[in-house]
């Protein structure tokens, strides 16, 4: 297998991918400071740095710690913010508080210092869950190649807590049988965006991992009763719920989030939106995710009964962090939840993924690769060929990675049917 190459074990390599993360994080770091996006009421395309921190993350919880709504129109006002935060948990709001004490400044610091380490810790664990005697340069080379990939590059750059919630998401896959509490702790960290919580909740039960899923629904749900009690306090429940629905329709009818003109989105819903110009409601995500996780839910059910050893690098692992990011709402930078299955397949193949063979682990690894590389199909790509939102071209180049991740969830979904059937084959004949 790869992780094996001798290269991993130069020290002089090893020293050279050491200098390429420094200057992959100062490069980063460099372009965020110049394209920094104060917050404000107007948002400024041309500066996009640190802007889904801002609008995300540090502004709506200055709302809620002064007890504003910052899911509504009215609680915003006064506020530099163009328009009210997406319906995320209260309970990530309350869990970044001590940024906003810290101040405006300090905190994009501070920020971008702890995305860049998680996204560090995300590359270590993708490696090291695997096999705890893994070089390391093999190590490095991940972590590398995270910070240099378009999901990486854009949660630095643009301050969103999607290295987070693939931290939990890493978590409650490999701990949910081994260590359930830890894993309900990364479904924790995953209920902060309800996108994230409720197709790897749904992914989780059908592998059978009941233990870490009802620990993290019991704290998530405390998460989220503080976060809301924390609100009702300052007006009451009645209008704290009605105030996160209103959020939801206001996400909803932005035109920015049109999926037809998105160039960051994965699902299967956005994918076909492209085609036919519009933009689905939640309860429209809601009702066709159940057909897209049926058949990969039965599957995991039978992976589940079985039992498995690298519960977020082997195939499960892999099976749900496709199905998440092809039946519900998501970006590119969410893809990084991929990187532990992405690492099983690229430099353990034959260790976690041995009853695949080699033409599948390579089709499916060179697929899942195509949202890292997505770079001509970003805002940067779209100025330089002068290309409109209606350019077929433009809607071509961010379907791409669209249709690459669907493909590998087909790919993925027949590997294991045809797994499963030969399995059946052979115990009919042994009786």
């Amino acid at each position: 297998m790869l992780a094996d190459h001798s290269l991993f074990q130069n020290r002089f390599f090893q020293a050279l991918l050491c200098i390429g993360i420094l200057g992959a994080v100062g490069v980063i770091g460099l372009r965020t400071y110049r394209g920094w996006s104060p917050p404000a009421t107007e948002f400024n395309w041309e500066q996009r740095g640190h802007s889904d921190f801002h609008y995300g993350t540090y502004v709506p919880t200055e709302i809620l710690l002064n007890g504003d709504s910052p899911y509504t129109e009215s609680g915003i006002e006064g506020y530099p913010i163009s328009k009210p935060a997406p319906p995320f948990s209260p309970a990530h709001f309350l869990a970044h508080a001590p940024l906003v004490l810290a101040g405006l400044k300090p905190a994009n610091v501070i920020f971008f210092g702890f995305n860049t380490l998680l996204l560090v810790a995300l590359g270590w664990m993708s490696c090291r869950l695997i096999s705890d005697k893994t070089t390391w340069g093999v190590v490095l080379t991940v972590i590398l190649l995270v910070l240099i990939s378009r999901p990486g590059h854009q949660t630095l750059f643009t301050g969103y807590f999607t290295a987070e919630l693939a931290i939990g998401t890493t978590l409650a896959l490999h701990f949910a049988r081994t260590r359930p509490w830890l894993a309900g702790l990364g479904i924790f960290l995953t209920s902060f965006k309800p996108t994230f919580l409720v197709p790897l909740a749904i992914l989780m039960l059908c592998r059978r991992d009941f233990r870490a899923v009802i620990l993290g629904g019991l704290f998530s749900t405390a998460g989220v009763l503080i976060g809301l009690g924390w609100l009702a306090w300052f007006s009451n429940p009645i209008e704290v719920v009605q105030g996160i629905l209103d959020s939801q329709r206001s996400h909803e009818a932005n035109p920015g989030i049109n999926p037809a003109n998105s160039w960051v989105r994965t699902d299967l819903l956005a994918l076909l939106s492209k085609s036919s110009g519009t933009s689905p409601s939640a309860l429209t995500y809601l009702v066709t995710m159940v057909p897209i996780l049926a058949l990969p839910g039965w599957l995991l059910w039978n992976i589940g009964k079985k039992g498995y050893r690298h519960g977020a690098s082997d195939a499960s692992g892999l099976l749900i962090g496709l199905t998440i990011l092809v039946a519900f709402y998501h970006s590119i930078y969410d893809c990084l939840i991929l990187i532990p299955a992405w690492v099983g397949l690229t430099f353990y193949g034959s260790k976690v993924f041995g009853s695949w063979s080699h033409w599948q682990r390579c089709v499916v690894m060179v697929l899942t690769s195509v949202p890292a590389a997505s770079y001509f199909a970003s805002i940067s790509s779209k100025n330089a060929l002068q290309l409109t939102d209606n350019s077929r071209l433009w809607h071509v180049l961010t379907a791409v990675s669209s249709l690459a991740l669907l493909t590998a969830l087909m790919v993925t979904v027949g590997v294991l049917i045809g797994q499963r059937f030969q399995r059946s084959n052979t115990e009919n004949r042994e009786t």
